[in-house]
C-alpha cells in the first residue's frame, strides 16, 4: 500500500509496446507463410498432377507421393510461430526440407519414366514386369472376346450374344479382371484416350470400338510421357536452385532479418546461432 504507484501513462505505454510486439510477431508469421506457399505450392500442385496421370501412375507408381507429406508439413510450419519464437535454423529447415523432398521425388520419377520411355517402343513384351502384365492381360481379354463373339466353340462363348459393345460385357470377364484388374483398367484407359490397342503389337481394340484394328500403344505412350519427364526435370532444377539460393540468402537476408526481429521483440540485441 505504501509503494509508489506507476503512472497511468507508463501502463498505457507498456500495453502499446505489447501490441506492437504482437503485431510484429503476427506479420512475421504471415510473411513466412506467404513465402513458403509462394515458393512450394506451384511445384506441389504440378508434381501431384503429373504423378496422378494414368501413364505415369502405371509405369512410375504413386507411392513416391507419400514423400510429399514432408512438404505439407513444411507448409504448416509457419503455424508454429504461435508456439515459439522462430530461430534461423527453424526458418532454414522450412525451406531446405521441402526443396530436398521435391528434388528426390523428381529424380525418382525421371528415372522411372525414362526407363519406360526406353522399353515401351520395343516389341519385347517380357523385358519389364509392367509390359509383361499388360500383354498377358490383353491376351486373356482378347481370347475371351473371341469366344464372346462366337469365333469358336469354346465353352466360354455359350449363351453370349454375337455382338457386344465392349469385352467387359462378355460372360466371365470378372474372372480375368480378378487376376489382371489393374492391367485391364489401364488398357481400357489407353483405348479411351489413344487410337491404339495392346501394348507390344498392333491388335484389335477390345474396350472402345471393339474389333477395330489399331497399332500398339507402347510407342504412343512412350512419346506421350516424355512431357512429364521434362516437367520433372524442371522441378528438379527448380529445387536445386532454391537450395543453392539459400546459401547466400542465409547470410545476406535471413540472419539480419532474424536479428532485427529478435531485437524488436526483446528490445535488446540478440544474436541468433
Amino acid at each position: 500500500l505504501g509503494g509508489r504507484r506507476r503512472p497511468l501513462s507508463e501502463g498505457m505505454k507498456d500495453l502499446d509496446q505489447e501490441g506492437d510486439c504482437a503485431r510484429l510477431h503476427r506479420h512475421f508469421a504471415v510473411g513466412h507463410a506467404s513465402f513458403v506457399l509462394l515458393v512450394f505450392l506451384p511445384p506441389l500442385a504440378l508434381t501431384i498432377s503429373l504423378a496422378s496421370g494414368p501413364d505415369v501412375a502405371f509405369f512410375a507408381g504413386t507411392k513416391l507421393l507419400v514423400a510429399l507429406v514432408a512438404v505439407f508439413a513444411a507448409l504448416a510450419l509457419p503455424v508454429m510461430h504461435a508456439c515459439f519464437r522462430p530461430t534461423q535454423r527453424f526458418l532454414l529447415t522450412s525451406v531446405w526440407a521441402p526443396a530436398a523432398v521435391f528434388a528426390f521425388v523428381a529424380i525418382m520419377y525421371r528415372r522411372r519414366i525414362n526407363y519406360a520411355i526406353q522399353t515401351l517402343p520395343g516389341p519385347e513384351c517380357y523385358d519389364t514386369p509392367e509390359k509383361k502384365g499388360l500383354d498377358m492381360a490383353y491376351n486373356a481379354a482378347n481370347e475371351l472376346y473371341s469366344h464372346c463373339q462366337g469365333a469358336d466353340a469354346h465353352p466360354l462363348g455359350k449363351g453370349v450374344v454375337d455382338q457386344v459393345a465392349s469385352v467387359k460385357e462378355c460372360t466371365r470377364y470378372q474372372e480375368i479382371e480378378r487376376e489382371y484388374g489393374r492391367e485391364l483398367r489401364y488398357l481400357e484407359t489407353l483405348e479411351q484416350r489413344l487410337p491404339c490397342a495392346g501394348i507390344c503389337y498392333g491388335h484389335r481394340r477390345l474396350f472402345v470400338h471393339p474389333g477395330v484394328q489399331a497399332p500398339a500403344c507402347g510407342p504412343i505412350v512412350a512419346a506421350g510421357i516424355r512431357v512429364p519427364a521434362k516437367f520433372f526435370t524442371a522441378i528438379l532444377a527448380y529445387s536445386v536452385v532454391v537450395m543453392l539460393l539459400l546459401i547466400p540468402a542465409q547470410y545476406l537476408v535471413l540472419t539480419p532479418l532474424v536479428v532485427r526481429y529478435n531485437d524488436a521483440l526483446l528490445n535488446k540485441p540478440m544474436h541468433v546461432p
